[in-house]
C-alpha cells in the first residue's frame, strides 16, 4: 500500500484548466501519485470546490475569510494581490490562521510525509506542525525575496531549515538559503515539465499563426503574469530595434496589462498581440507557433524576481529557443542547447540575442529530459521517504 503524502500550498488551480493560478504544484502532485496517495491542502477561492479529486489527487480547500475576501490566492499571486489595497492586506493574517487550523486538523491523520510550497506561510507552519514526519519545503522565489528583505527573515529561514529539507528551484535561491542557514540541507531542483505535452506540433503552428494573422513574420512569445518583475517593457524596446521586425505575442494577464498594451501600441504599432491568460493546454500549442520565447525578467521595486520559470522548460520541450535574463537562473546544462542568457534590463543585448535565436536552429528538445515530471517527482519521492535526522 502506498504511503499518504500531504502537500500544502497557497497557490493551486481553483478548478481544472484554471488559466489564472500557476499549475506546477498540481503537476508535481499528480506525478507523485506514482509513489504516494496524495492529498493537497490549499486555500478556498470563489467558485472552487471545497473537496474534489483531480486526476487521482485529493484536493481539500480550506476557508479563511468571508467569501468576498477569499481572493488573496486567486491566481494573480499573493504578492501582487497585496499591492492592490487594504482588503488583501486584511486577508493575509486570516490566510495564515486559516491555513494553520486546517493543517493542524489534517495532520491528525496518518500522513507519512509533508511537502510545503513557499517558505511563507506554508513552510513555517509545516516546521511547526509536521512533527517527526519527513518534511520537504519548496522555495520558489517570492518567499525567499520577502524574507531576505525583512528584519528577522534569516531567523525564519533557519527555523525552517532546522526541521526540513529545503528544495530551491534555482541556484540563486539555494545559495541564499545556504548563506542564511549554514548547515541547512538544501537541494536545487526546478519544477518539471510534461515534455510530451509541449512537444512541437506542426498543425498547432499552422492553426495559431493563422489565428494571429502571422504569415512569414518571425513571432516571439512572452508567457507569464503581467507584473513588473517579468520585464515585458524591455522586450518591447528590444523588438522595436530588431531588423526582423518580429511580432510579439503576449500570453498572460495582470494589473499591468492596460499600461503595457498602450506602450506596445506606441513602440510596436500593429506588431503586438495580447491574448490574456491562456489555459495550460492551449499554451502548449501556442509554443509551436513561436520562433523564439523571451523571458526578460528584472528585479521589481521590492527587489523581487524569478525563481526558475517553467516557461523556459516548456518552450525548450517544444524545440523553441529561449532568451532569458540571468535572473531566471536557468540550469547551466540548458545554455547552448537552445537557451541563452543576457543581463537584466539590457534591451540591446536582448535584441541581439533574440536575433541570433531567430536565425539559429531549433532548440534541442531533449535538453529538458532530466526535468520531465516523472524524474522530478522521483527525486521528491526520495527526499520525502528519508527519515528525519
Amino acid at each position: 500500500m502506498s504511503p499518504d503524502l500531504l502537500i500544502v500550498t497557497t497557490t493551486f488551480p481553483r478548478w481544472r484548466d484554471d488559466a489564472g493560478a500557476a499549475p506546477f504544484v498540481f503537476h508535481l502532485a499528480r506525478a507523485l501519485t506514482a509513489d504516494f496517495n496524495v492529498t493537497v491542502l490549499a486555500p478556498h477561492a470563489p467558485g472552487a470546490a471545497a473537496r474534489e479529486d483531480l486526476d487521482g489527487v485529493r484536493v481539500r480547500r480550506f476557508r479563511y475569510a468571508p467569501g468576498g475576501m477569499e481572493r488573496l490566492t486567486d491566481g494573480a499571486g499573493i504578492m501582487n494581490n497585496l499591492r492592490r489595497g487594504w482588503a488583501a492586506r486584511l486577508a493575509a493574517p486570516l490566510l495564515f490562521v486559516g491555513e494553520a487550523a486546517a493543517l493542524w486538523s489534517a495532520l491528525r491523520e496518518p500522513f507519512a510525509a509533508v511537502n510545503c510550497h513557499w517558505l511563507v506561510p506554508s513552510g513555517i507552519l509545516g516546521a511547526l506542525f509536521a512533527g517527526r514526519r519527513p518534511l520537504v519545503v519548496t522555495c520558489h522565489a517570492a518567499d525567499y525575496d520577502l524574507l531576505a528583505r525583512l528584519p528577522g527573515g534569516g531567523a525564519v529561514i533557519r527555523f525552517i531549515a532546522r526541521r526540513a529539507t529545503i528544495v530551491a528551484v534555482s541556484p540563486r535561491l539555494a545559495d541564499g538559503i545556504a548563506a542564511a542557514a549554514p548547515g541547512a540541507r538544501v537541494v536545487t531542483l526546478p519544477m518539471g515539465v510534461d515534455a510530451a505535452r509541449f512537444r512541437f506540433r506542426e498543425e498547432a503552428r499552422r492553426e495559431w499563426r493563422e489565428r494571429l494573422g502571422v504569415r512569414d513574420e518571425k513571432l516571439i512569445l512572452f508567457a507569464g503574469k503581467l507584473s513588473p518583475k517579468k520585464g515585458l517593457p524591455y522586450l518591447l524596446e528590444a523588438a522595436a530595434s530588431m531588423p526582423e521586425r518580429p511580432m510579439i505575442v503576449v500570453a498572460g494577464d495582470g494589473d499591468e496589462r492596460a499600461a503595457l498594451e498602450r506602450l506596445a501600441s506606441e513602440m510596436l504599432p500593429g506588431r503586438a498581440r495580447f491574448l490574456g491568460a491562456a489555459p495550460n493546454a492551449e499554451l502548449a500549442r501556442l509554443y509551436s507557433a513561436a520562433d523564439a520565447v523571451a523571458l526578460p525578467s528584472v528585479r521589481d521595486e521590492r527587489g523581487e524576481t524569478e525563481g526558475m520559470p517553467v516557461v523556459a522548460l516548456e518552450a525548450l520541450a517544444a524545440g523553441r529557443p529561449v532568451v532569458a535574463t540571468t535572473l531566471c537562473s536557468l540550469p547551466r546544462e540548458l545554455l547552448g542547447r537552445g537557451a541563452t542568457e543576457v543581463p537584466p534590463g539590457a534591451a540591446s543585448a536582448l535584441a541581439s540575442a533574440l536575433s541570433a535565436a531567430l536565425a539559429g536552429p531549433p532548440a534541442a528538445a531533449d535538453a529538458v529530459a532530466d526535468y520531465d515530471w516523472p524524474r522530478v517527482a522521483a527525486r521528491y519521492a526520495e527526499l520525502l521517504k528519508e527519515k528525519p535526522a
